[in-house]
């Protein structure tokens, strides 16, 4: 007997087998089998460019837009904000006018400290080097020592919604690093072992910012000419949370990463990167009024610049050269970092009405909160939102080894040539970990129950070893980790008493993506269940030395 309800289910049916064939036939286009020759990551990559996903693009027409799309992010980079010497003091003055209040802020800069690189201290510096360090050791003050800025131009930093919890971070600088979607830059940065959509190096001129976010770049500005307020490398942007508040003002603090640009043609280009920049700002709830600005370069490590620049140059007419849009893309990148003993903006007074006197200064006005955490809390905030691998403690060298023998764990240790919490972390395989396998749930869990955890600089170890005012153990524990390193970035497991057991170093990480993440729930890739694998071999082993 006829039914709607029969129709339907028999039409339904008709549909589902229609889409099936469909799905086969476009996978089959997709994928064909007798492409079994090519890895899989190549027809993803290919699949990801087939626009009118035809089927028809042969692997050497790939090629070729593979290689327009490199360029693309040279020749396409949209026309920025870029302040000629000549035209400064207009620049400034435009964003100084305003109805409403305006604040005075100071540049205090001290140029990097040559001898901190490590080209410097091992002589390895050649002519060529010597030439691409010509934007590097021009630049001796802040090219703006002083700007006024109106308010209301600060309003980026003011949290989008009302009553938000203290320490609740959000992001207010969020890069539109895509040019074909952001999960298309992802999977090509995985493939082809970037990690992530990182922007190209062969550029000069800093691209266009979002309107809101303009006051940043003139911030920066006040640096340089050449600031760039999109990093190159993830994590991009910048994240804030309110630490303190009352019935009127906001504390928040604010963390920025952000890079320069320091040659001009025909000098290839020199990328200067600071580790972070750390900021505080007292504002009013409505925006009209701050109290105080500042912002800085952390000086508390031993390194917290990251350089890189490039080498090598086009010949055309016998002349050694290089355009603006005409970079050779097989350049080689040199790297190195070194100290930047201070690069600070802070405000010299609150903001006040452009006809008024201007008030007393900060310090003599103090502001008393009704509700706050610690700066330290709020820092560690900032540091999570930016790395999530954060959420695991990683602690001092020393206080780790202190830790796991007070709780009888082994020691999870990372050496790196660059720092793992900031942007002075060198090479692909680093930020390659940092990113995947030590934001993995299942390894942060096993990181958390079974190990103690810690990252060094090695240039902080190698001073630690030749230490002779710490204990003998400590020392030990250096001279151990040392012993064990490989460049760029080596992770080890050691015993309390600092013997290693078992280490795996970033690069043979990244090669040997072969392990089967379908093993344990949570490993979404091969890497991240090959260093899960590592850590569990770990654990085996020292069971091992243990019982031997």
């Amino acid at each position: 007997m006829f039914s709607w309800r029969n129709a339907a289910l028999f039409l339904l049916s008709i549909l589902v087998l229609q889409t099936g064939i469909l799905i086969n036939i476009y996978l089959n286009a997709v994928f064909p089998a007798s492409d079994d020759e090519f890895p899989r990551e190549t027809l993803l990559l290919f699949n990801a460019y087939d626009t009118n996903t035809d089927g028809v693009i042969n692997l050497r027409e790939f090629e070729a837009v593979k290689q327009r799309i490199s360029k693309t992010y040279l020749q396409a980079e949209p026309e920025g904000l870029w302040i000629n010497d000549n035209d400064i003091d207009k620049k400034f003055e435009d964003l100084k006018t305003t109805d409403g209040e305006i604040l005075d802020i100071k540049a205090e800069f001290t140029p990097l400290d040559l001898d901190s690189m490590t080209k410097f201290q091992d002589g390895q510096l050649l002519q060529e080097d010597m030439q691409a360090l010509g934007g590097l050791r021009r630049w001796q003050s802040a090219l703006k020592e002083e700007a006024g800025f109106a308010v209301e131009a600060f309003s980026c930093f003011l949290p989008k919604r009302q009553n938000i919890d203290l320490g609740n971070a959000w992001t207010f600088v969020v890069p539109n690093t895509s040019r074909y979607g952001q999960f298309i830059d992802y999977l090509i940065g995985y493939l082809l072992k970037l990690g992530g959509p990182d922007l190209s190096s062969n550029r000069y001129t800093p691209p266009a910012v979002n309107a809101d976010h303009v006051i940043l770049q003139y911030l920066l500005h006040m640096f340089h000419p050449r600031p760039f307020l999109y990093s190159r490398f993830p994590p991009q942007g910048a994240v804030a949370c309110v630490r303190a508040e009352n019935e009127k003002f906001l504390e928040i603090e604010f963390r920025l990463h952000a890079e320069f640009q320091l040659n001009t043609p025909p000098l290839l280009p020199f990328w200067f990167t600071p580790a972070q920049f750390s900021g505080r700002l007292i504002i009013s709830k409505d925006g009209s009024h701050i109290h105080h600005f500042e912002m800085e370069v952390p000086c508390n490590k031993t390194l917290n610049v990251d350089m890189e620049w490039l080498t090598g140059r086009t010949e055309k007419n016998g002349e050694s050269t290089v355009d603006d849009n005409e970079v050779n893309e097989q350049n080689n990148m040199e790297v190195d970092i070194g100290y930047l003993p201070k690069m600070k903006l802070r405000s010299t007074a609150p903001s006040y009405y452009h006809a008024a006197n201007v008030s007393s200064s900060p310090e003599e006005r103090e502001i008393k909160w009704q509700r706050e955490i610690s700066h330290e809390e709020a820092i560690t905030i900032l540091e999570t939102k930016m790395y999530p691998f954060k959420k695991v403690p990683y602690l001092s060298f020393d206080k780790a080894y202190t830790k796991a023998k007070e709780e009888k764990k082994l020691v999870h240790s990372i050496l790196l040539w660059g720092a793992l919490d900031d942007q002075i972390l060198h090479g692909g395989s680093g930020r390659t970990l940092r990113d995947t396998a030590l934001e993995c749930s299942p390894v942060m869990e096993l990181l958390t129950s079974h190990f103690v955890s810690t990252w060094s600089l090695l240039q902080d170890i190698k001073r630690l070893s030749t230490n002779q005012y710490i204990t003998p153990e400590l020392k030990t524990q250096a001279e151990l980790a040392l012993e064990s390193y490989r460049f760029p970035v080596e992770s080890m497991v050691a015993l309390p008493n600092g013997t290693v057991v078992h280490r795996m170093n970033a690069n043979e990480l990244v090669d040997s993506d072969d392990a089967d993440s379908s093993a344990v729930p949570g490993l979404s890739d091969g890497l991240s269940a090959n260093y899960y694998k590592f850590l569990n071999e770990a654990i085996s082993k020292a069971k091992t030395h243990f019982d031997g």
